[in-house]
């Protein structure tokens, strides 16, 4: 039986498992085997399919590994992509807020770099709300123009 199931499976350590577990089961069910050759071909049976089980899952387990790795390399490869456009995308945009005006500048700084709100910064500049809110506006749209131009297309910023 061991000879088989290392011919099968090609690993000592699990063909030995295999001839244990079902010379234990066989031992579990004795009484059910009316002679010596139904056991026989129970043990044979038996070896023989967890063998085939080990080498099904073992093949599974295999193909899991596969996909997994496969799937992180692709994720990777999207990831890197990703960032490589965002990067791509924030030297556009720092190029174009050069070419906004002072007062657009400095609220963008405000605004997206600092994280102040509208009314927080229409206090700091001394402007209104509505003024604030007004030159956002016009810089988004000074922005958008400008990466357009260089040809990224709407909805990957």
């Amino acid at each position: 039986m061991y000879t088989v199931a290392k011919r099968f499976l090609e690993d000592g350590h699990v063909a030995e498992e295999i001839i244990s577990d079902v010379f234990l089961k066989l031992w579990q069910r004795l009484e059910s085997f009316p002679n010596e050759n139904t056991a026989f071909t129970f043990v044979n049976t038996s070896v023989k399919n967890a063998c085939l089980n080990h080498l099904r899952n073992k093949r599974r387990k295999q193909q899991k590994v596969q996909d997994l790795i496969y799937l992180l390399e692709r994720d990777d490869a999207a990831a890197v992509a990703a960032q490589e456009l965002r990067s791509e995308i924030l030297s556009f945009i720092m190029v174009e807020v050069d070419n906004l005006t002072p007062r657009q500048k400095e609220i963008f700084f405000l605004a997206y770099v600092e994280g102040l709100s509208n009314e927080d910064i229409s206090i700091r500049l001394v402007i209104s709300n509505q003024s604030v809110r007004n030159e956002k506006y016009r810089l988004i749209k000074a922005l958008k123009a400008g990466i357009l131009r260089r040809g990224i297309p709407p909805g990957s910023y």
